[in-house]
């Protein structure tokens, strides 16, 4: 029990300093404790905001491997280890990764697989493939979602690949409901709002309406603090080079 406290205070202390922190998570791989296991999925996540896909996905792969009897778990580190793959553009991998989480979590509660449908029609929007990613974003939309943000996110999927099929009487219906779950149920600087307004912003350049691209631009500039996202807006509305 000692050496499980004396592990706890360490991972926590080196948690706060951002050079050490992969250091905390190689401890935790290699003595792969209890208190690890437990936080085993919540660390791989937190690397992977960082940007640390790498680090993440060795210990996702690791937790994987090491706990076969974990199913609930499991869905949760696939799909975790998809996100990472589709960060990197491994598509492949990601819808691999994705199909192990759905097999897994199709055992437990139906709720979750509305997060892999998102994941699903992010991999398709991404591969170019719109009528299977609005096939998968409405198969989310069937399941009893009750998180508003995960509600959102797969209206805004269905909205882009209608946009890339030119279909937009229909972008405009998702658009409206988002409009309608944001103003009733989510503050605007929430992450799904905020993912509205760029959406809402690319979706009228496709269709040439910069005025109201320009409008949904302001929103995210009002809630939303990721520069390098907010230039590359305003670069592609107001046709300036990336770097101008």
């Amino acid at each position: 029990m000692p050496q499980i406290a004396y592990l706890r205070l360490l991972i926590v202390f080196l948690s706060f300093m951002p050079h050490f922190f992969a250091l905390s998570v190689v401890v935790c791989v290699l003595l792969a404790g209890p208190l690890c296991g437990q936080n085993a999925l919540a660390t791989a996540e937190a690397l992977a905001a960082d940007g640390n896909y790498q680090a993440s996905n060795t210990l996702l792969q690791d937790y994987i491997a090491n706990h076969p009897a974990r199913r609930y778990d499991l869905g949760r580190a696939w799909w975790l280890l998809s996100a990472n793959y589709l960060r990197d553009q491994q598509l492949e991998k990601a819808r691999y990764a994705n199909a192990q989480s759905i097999l897994l979590r199709r055992q437990f509660s139906p709720t979750d697989l509305a997060e892999n449908y998102l994941r699903e029609a992010e991999i398709e929007l991404a591969a170019k493939n719109p009528a299977r990613a609005l096939q998968a974003a409405e198969q989310g939309l069937q399941m009893p979602v009750a998180d508003a943000e995960l509600y959102v996110l797969l209206h805004l999927a269905a909205a882009r690949a209608h946009a890339a099929q030119q279909q937009f009487a229909r972008v405009d219906t998702y658009l409206e409901t988002t409009a309608s779950i944001l103003a009733i149920e989510l503050p605007p600087c929430s992450p799904a709002a905020i993912e509205a307004y760029y959406t809402a912003a690319e979706l009228e350049l496709l269709r040439g309406n910069e005025a109201a691209a320009r409008h949904w631009y302001v929103q995210a500039l009002c809630y939303d603090r990721n520069l390098a996202r907010l230039r590359e807006l305003f670069a592609r509305i107001y046709a300036l080079p990336p770097n101008g």
